[in-house]
């Protein structure tokens, strides 16, 4: 038996589903077809890591994720979700774009 706990950040999906923000994130940095994950899901992992998990590393995200229902929090199911180097690359892309500065993790 497999338990998986939602916990409050089924809310805090929700309200990102219902603004949109993956979708609004995703159209306004565009996407890699080479990921697994958009950035706009990326951000959405870091988001619901900082409100659930906020004194761990980015670097244990994905241990965070192990008992979540990811198919409810991200409306399909994701094999790989939060890898380091995946949110890495969107964090640099997010410094870059906007501040024209590389951020070092």
């Amino acid at each position: 038996m497999r338990i998986e706990r939602l916990d409050h950040l089924g809310i805090i999906a929700g309200v990102m589903s219902d603004l949109g923000l993956i979708e609004l994130i995703n159209e306004s940095l565009g996407t890699d077809v080479c990921e697994k994950i958009s950035i706009g899901e990326a951000i959405a992992v870091m988001i619901l890591n900082g409100l659930g998990f906020s004194s761990k590393p980015l670097s244990l995200t994905p241990r965070f994720f192990e008992n979540k229902p990811l198919d409810l929090l991200f409306g399909r199911t994701i094999q790989t979700l939060g890898e380091p180097p995946v949110l890495r690359r969107t964090i640099e892309l997010i410094t870059c774009r906007f501040n024209n500065t590389s951020l070092a993790l």
